[in-house]
């Protein structure tokens, strides 16, 4: 997994302003931290993680799914809860953490949920972490 530019930090996390450059689509998943956390626990495997997220299109910047505001999702590190690569970025991470993870075209974590042809990005904000 790469740290690759990321689209000057997705346009400092403004999706719509994606969709109107001609950056290219990743061609492998990257995750950048765009702000670190300041707890003391860091998520390992078996921690329970509870984040709120959006995902969006690569090519248009449209949402795809999200939590709902104010409904944070809780995971469990290494149980298969959220696609393997945003598994993988979950650990080490603690609470306060920002990152943005990008998907390339035909991600194979989310078949049949975002288009075989748009590469897709993930906004995470860790609320928690325990365990």
């Amino acid at each position: 997994m790469g740290t690759a530019d990321i689209t000057p930090l997705i346009r400092q996390r403004s999706p719509l302003l994606l969709a109107t450059t001609t950056a290219t689509a990743p061609t492998d998943v990257t995750a950048a931290v765009t702000t670190e956390g300041s707890g003391s626990l860091v998520a390992v495997s078996g921690s329970a993680v509870r984040l709120t997220f959006q995902m969006y299109s690569w090519r248009t910047g449209e949402p795809y799914d999200g939590t709902p505001p104010g409904q944070p999702l809780t995971v469990t590190v290494g149980a298969a809860a959220v696609p393997a690569a945003l598994d993988a970025v979950l650990v080490g991470v603690s609470p306060g953490t920002e990152m943005i993870v990008t998907y390339p075209v035909g991600m194979i974590d989310l078949p049949g949920f975002v288009p075989d042809d748009d590469a897709y990005y993930v906004i995470v904000q860790i609320e928690d972490v325990t365990g």
